[in-house]
């Protein structure tokens, strides 16, 4: 026989054994149902004699349904001794449809396990009494357009032996099928595979005849094959795993049954299999099992403590990593490892476990190092587009400097010939535990010359599910050894880690420096455009109530409000998984998301407001309306100084001395000026007149254009918005080439060749079309404080309305924009040609920049053709430049002196009217002298979106006093954060410094002058103490570094007011 023929007679001999791996004990018949609504699983439980009939022909299902059924099985005489189990089918047959339907097992009222399309078998009796009833009951879950599921029950016996049998030679046959023909193995395995085939007596003779024949087959391949591997085969550490999803094709309250179904099948497979070990993250996750069924958290505790089931990864949840801050990564980690600490024992996680995000911010590596986290894991990098990322295991270094070992999954199919791949092959994080998965998880691993260990985590995910039995006795096979196949070793995650760093020590180990970008999903930094403004606009407002609050914590000895900021945190978190915030998940997700982003915002003005009465009140004020207010309290929650613009109706009381304009709807518009840093400025409030003065006179050229002197600006401003000439005063040169105007308002065609919310595809640029104008630009404002023109635009039935602010304080030019659209799979971009020559830009991520080239030079460059920024991004070729600004906008996309921020997607798949409706967003243009160090783009930026606060009061007494005010002595450096520690009486400060430059900085907290301060990692150990002579600290600060400190005033600071007037 040639290998061919070897190989059809062995299947056929495995596709023969497969009956006889149960004794079929006939249908469960007189299945009943009821149909139910969420949260109503305990009926299962019920008496289920007012159920309906469920006949063997019936369908069910429907979207997001919810249901139970039931069926009383007598156990028969045939199945004496026996173990007994019930399997179901449903009809549903792609094995990777995470809609497919879904259930929780009970027998006799007890949860057994969970079942779906992998997983159909539940134990109705271990040792069968006949005549004895068992009562199954399925709480079961739709997410199918109509009635399309079957269900049928059938009660079979299992027939260990054969089950062993199968196993032994599937094992041994699908790894000769992984091996070249030319590879004397694959001969060698075939030709002991037909032997035992040969061995194998399917005549039906006797039970005796048929065992012996079933015992010789294993006998031969225990003496020839298993137990047998290559002398120097690479070892895959393998670990039961499920990857879910929070929230996808389904919204997060379903989350919380997928979790506790796929939890109660890792239980039931560990008292079946003492080898099993299983590994999840996403503490999120737990959470939701420990509110579901708290007895199956306590099973969990239970497998926790025997180490078998690893609890790493380290993050609240697997969270997008492109669009969330620095500070939200931070409290991920801080949350999660907490909850690990406190529920488990178990906060010393060390991995970053992130298989499923869409890129990974080059700020991680500095995060991790600072949380205790020394490995980093994805696989997502694998899913490329255009490159094969060339690393599989590295050194990741952040644009701090800091390095982690990193390692990607390369679980993939095998290719006996992957030589003639025409394209990368990419992995999975969904592992079969198959030969197939083994041989090709080392097959496709780069670095071979570095280490003889790879890592693979096997079990159905995305929608959950996990290891199934037949992974679980295909990988105890595997561990044994088998020719031609990596030896398998059922570990941990981290064990494997610890293993890998120990093995590439002292190697000339590769480093990729910088972000991870994902050549793919580049749509996900736009799509869902309000839900992204509302995650920063709740990060912004969390930053500032804290900071208030600690604030009043320190001045008026109230509590801090803890558990309510815990609470809004972890609403955020959860609404930064990877597929919430970057916009890939079902229209309902984003329903509940709005809901919770405005309670978000509703407690944290509630904080605000009780925080700055209670300051009010120290600082000898009462609360007071517009019209009865004599002192304004202007707070600003940045540690550097800035304005507050503050509208005020025209007949109240203003501030005394401030400049002030008459608004285009007649309000008063006043300035006040230098608010201290994280501090406070009182100002009198007197009743002024407010000149009406003459309308302003809008200036017209020939051509229609609107031009706008300035005293900083002479700009020329088309019908449509778009600026044909802006002249800098200051820098003398145009911002804008001849014939490239800015502020180019432009619609693509949108149409991606798969995964239309998450994609934007290089061929978008081939359709556009500009929106027109319905009128001339007006100019409705023109005073000492701003101008303000107003254009309106059209595109087919959607309406873009935007408002051009020139300010004379700031050299910013606003662009208030408000778009009513209704067009579907149509990418709204905005454009500015600049006529500054360079071929890179500054960009902000998380806790810093990175500098981007703007050439498509080689390939890697081509794949960039739209990235993700954070509030900021910069042009300069040196001494001039510009930055865009925005306050809520992510994706844009640059080639050579243009940008274009990408601003609206509108995709149509999962959420069939994504984005269609009313948007408001500012995005901003600020010509600078210098690059973004020298230019205050990093300020500028923060002004935007973290305006300083108004606090109106009436003066009753004079001030007991108000404190701190944060000082820093470099303009690099900024404190992100000022709150009360999460343990013990003290405040904790985290600073950052912002120009990529080595900073000595001295700061110190105003108006408390004897301070015990220590620099602490990021989740508050502390870890040594800091002098602070006269209340005056020093710090030294690497490049882009981040630094944590904790401070106790010794004493209460004097009673007297740190103020301003």
């Amino acid at each position: 026989m040639n290998l061919t023929e070897m190989e059809k007679y062995v299947h056929s001999a495995l596709n023969h054994l497969q009956p006889h791996l149960y004794t079929e004990l006939g249908a469960i018949s007189g299945v009943r149902m009821c149909a139910i609504g969420y949260g109503e699983r305990s009926r299962v439980l019920e008496d289920m004699a007012a159920w309906a009939p469920f006949g063997t022909d019936e369908t069910w299902g429907g979207p997001d349904a919810h249901f139970c059924f039931g069926a009383d099985y007598v156990l028969p005489e045939a199945a004496r001794g026996r173990k007994v189990v019930a399997e179901l089918e449903t009809g549903a047959s792609d094995i990777w449809n995470t809609d497919n339907p879904q259930f929780l097992a009970y027998v006799d009222g007890q949860l057994r396990c969970a079942l779906d399309m992998n997983h159909r078998e539940v134990v109705l009796a271990e040792k069968a009494e006949p005549g004895t009833t068992v009562a199954l009951r399925l709480y079961g879950y739709s997410n199918t357009s109509g009635k399309s599921n079957f269900l049928h029950l059938r009660a079979r016996m299992p027939e260990p032996l054969a089950q062993a049998a199968y196993y032994d030679l599937k094992v041994s046959f699908d790894t000769a099928c992984c091996l070249r023909d030319d590879d004397d193995r694959k001969t060698r395995l075939l030709q002991t595979l037909c032997r035992a085939a040969d061995l194998l007596d399917l005549r039906s003779i006797s039970a005796e005849a048929w065992e012996a024949s079933l015992h010789q087959v294993r006998e031969l391949l225990a003496a020839e094959v298993l137990g047998h591997p290559d002398a120097d085969a690479p070892q895959v550490y393998s670990v039961g795993h499920t990857h879910i999803d929070v929230a996808w094709k389904w919204p997060v309250r379903q989350t919380r049954e997928k979790a506790l179904r796929s939890f109660s099948t890792v239980l039931s497979l560990m008292d079946e299999y003492p080898e099993y070990t299983f590994m999840s993250s996403q503490p999120q996750l737990y959470q939701f099992v420990k509110e579901e069924s708290p007895e199956v958290f306590e099973q969990i505790r239970r497998r926790v403590a025997e180490g078998r089931w690893e609890t790493e990864g380290a993050m609240w949840l697997e969270a997008d990593c492109n669009l969330t801050s620095g500070e939200s990564l931070i409290r991920q980690i801080v949350f999660g490892k907490r909850f690990f600490e406190q529920e488990f024992g178990t906060g010393d996680n060390v991995v970053l476990w992130l298989p499923d995000v869409f890129g990974y911010s080059a700020a991680l590596p500095q995060i991790m190092k600072k949380t205790g986290l020394r490995y980093f894991m994805t696989t997502k990098i694998a899913w490329n587009e255009r490159n094969l990322f060339p690393y599989d295991t590295m050194y990741w270094e952040g644009i701090d400097g800091s390095q982690v070992l990193s390692h990607f999954i390369t679980t993939a199919d095998a290719n006996p010939y992957p030589e003639l791949r025409r394209k990368p092959v990419g992995t999975t994080y969904n592992g079969l535990e198959t030969p197939h998965h083994i041989i090709g998880c080392w097959q496709r691993y780069q670095q071979k010359a570095y280490s003889h260990k790879v890592l693979t985590v096997y079990g159905y995910g995305d929608g959950g599910g996990g290891s199934t039995r037949e992974m679980i006795e295909l990988g105890r096979r595997l561990q044994q050894g088998v020719p031609g196949c990596p030896v398998v070793r059922f570990t941990g995650v981290r064990k494997f880690f610890e293993d890998l760093e120990q093995e590439v020590q002292g190697k000339d180990l590769p480093k990729w420096s910088g972000e991870l970008y994902l050549e793919f999903h580049r749509g996900t930094y736009t799509s869902q455009a309000a839900n992204k403004r509302d995650n920063r606009r709740c990060e912004d407002a969390l930053a500032t109530t804290e900071w208030l609050a600690q604030t009043a914590h320190l001045c008026c000895d109230t509590p801090y409000p803890a558990q309510r900021l815990n609470e809004a945190w972890k609403l955020v978190l959860l609404n930064q998984f990877h597929d919430i915030l970057p916009g890939s998940a079902i229209a309902e997700v984003y329903e509940q998301t709005a809901r919770e982003y405005t309670f978000v915002k509703a407690e944290c003005a509630a904080m605000q407001a009780q925080a700055l009465e209670l300051l009010g009140r120290r600082s000898g004020c009462i609360p007071a309306d517009a019209d009865t207010a004599d002192t304004l309290l202007a707070w600003n929650p940045l540690s550097y100084p800035q304005d507050l613009l503050l509208a005020l109706p025209a007949d109240a009381p203003r501030p005394a001395d401030a400049p002030c304009q008459r608004t285009a709807d007649g309000s008063a518009l006043c300035l006040v000026k230098a608010l201290p840093p994280l501090g406070h400025k009182a100002v009198a409030m007197t009743r002024q007149e407010l000149p009406h003065g003459p309308l302003p006179r809008a200036e017209y050229l020939p051509d229609g254009a609107l031009l706008v002197r300035t005293d900083r600006y002479r700009a020329q401003i088309e019908p449509d918005g778009r600026l044909v000439s802006l002249y800098d005063e200051a820098g003398e040169r145009e911002l804008f080439a001849e014939g490239a105007p800015g502020n180019h308002l432009r619609v693509y065609d949108d149409r991606p060749y798969e995964f239309d919310a998450w994609n934007i595809d290089e061929a978008y640029v081939r359709k556009h079309w500009d929106p027109e104008a319905c009128g001339p630009a007006e100019l409705l404002e023109a005073g000492p404080l701003r101008w303000v023109v107003r254009t309106r635009l059209r595109y087919l039935n959607s309406t873009i309305e935007q408002k051009i602010v020139f300010y004379h304080h700031s050299p910013r030019i606003d662009f208030e924009t408000t778009v009513n659209w209704q067009e579907h799979q149509q990418l709204l971009k905005v454009h500015f040609p600049f006529a500054i020559f360079t071929r890179k830009l500054q960009c902000e991520i998380q806790y810093g920049s990175v500098e981007r080239p703007t050439h498509t030079n080689t390939s890697w460059e081509q794949a960039r053709f739209e990235m993700c920024m954070h509030r900021w991004l910069d042009v300069s070729d040196g001494g001039y430049g510009a930055a865009l600004l925005n306050d809520s906008k992510y994706g844009y996309s640059a080639k050579d002196s243009e940008v274009a921020l990408t601003l609206i997607k509108a995709g149509v798949f999962p959420a069939p009217d994504a984005d269609i409706g009313t948007h408001t967003f500012t995005y901003s243009l600020m010509p600078h002298t210098g690059d973004f160090r020298t230019g205050g783009v990093v300020r500028e930026a923060g002004r935007l979106n973290r305006p300083a606060l108004a606090w109106l009061g009436k003066r009753q007494a004079d001030s007991a006093g108000l404190w701190p005010e944060v000082h820093i002595d470099r303009e690099n450096v900024f404190c992100e954060v000022f709150k009360h520690a999460d343990s013990g009486d003290a405040t904790i400060l985290r600073m950052y410094e912002a120009a990529g430059m080595q900073t000595r900085v001295h700061w110190n907290l105003a108006g408390a002058p004897d301070l015990d301060v220590w620099e602490c990692d990021m989740l508050e150990h502390r870890q040594t103490p800091v002098p602070a002579e006269n209340g005056l600290v020093a710090a030294e600060f690497g490049p882009y570094e981040i630094k944590t400190f904790a401070v106790v005033p010794r004493s209460q600071p004097a009673k007297q007011e740190v103020f301003h007037v």
